[in-house]
């Protein structure tokens, strides 16, 4: 089973609120140690409306390397996506897959990718790559899309039984992107976690 590492978010520099073609070679040489790696990853922007954090505009993958991301077609849905909806700064997220023995496992890759879209919709409706996934309609309170609040004990018993912390990789050990042999030349925000999914 694939075990997969974010890398520690990285800014991609912005010109008039666009990312502008020259961005890319000046971007890889930056974070030369990456670029090279495969797996999937994440655009976000700044949150509006007096809401602090990041949301989502855009999932992909990348089963070749991740000069994938910045490929012109990518740069001409997301330079749309920031024309409609103006942001101070974008932010790459890589979720990058593990070296092994037998080599890239593509269908965890795209597994993974339908996970992240799914979850990232969730966050952002506005999503660009949808891929006809529409937010869930449902929740558990204490357990999955149940808002915020105290968790009830049946709850917690819950999450205990179907080990959802630990899916959700709430309990893994803490992992640096340096730690991890994964590191980038610009600015980060937050350690590496662990993704898993579920191909061997």
């Amino acid at each position: 089973m694939p075990v997969f590492k974010v890398a520690n978010g990285i800014n991609v520099p912005l010109s008039g609120g666009q990312i502008a073609l020259e961005t890319r070679s000046v971007f890889w040489v930056q974070i030369r140690p990456l670029k090279e790696k495969a797996g999937c990853y994440i655009f976000a922007v700044p949150c509006k409306y007096g809401v602090v954090g990041l949301q989502p505009i855009y999932v992909g993958k990348a089963t070749r390397s991740f000069e994938e991301c910045l490929t012109n077609d990518k740069l001409a849905k997301i330079n749309d996506y920031l024309r409609r909806h103006p942001a101070s700064s974008l932010r790459l997220f890589l979720v990058v897959h593990p070296s092994q023995r037998r080599g890239l496992n593509r269908t965890a890759i795209g597994e993974l990718e339908t996970a992240l879209i799914k979850m990232a919709v969730s966050v952002n409706p506005k999503l660009i790559n949808k891929k006809n996934t529409r937010p869930e309609s449902w929740g558990i309170a204490g357990i999955i899309r149940g808002g915020r609040g105290k968790r009830s004990q049946g709850a917690k018993d819950l999450r205990l039984l179907l080990d959802i912390d630990t899916q959700l990789g709430v309990t893994v050990p803490e992992t640096t992107a340096e730690s991890s042999g994964i590191t980038a030349d610009a600015p980060v925000s937050a350690p590496a976690e662990v993704l898993t999914t579920g191909s061997t």
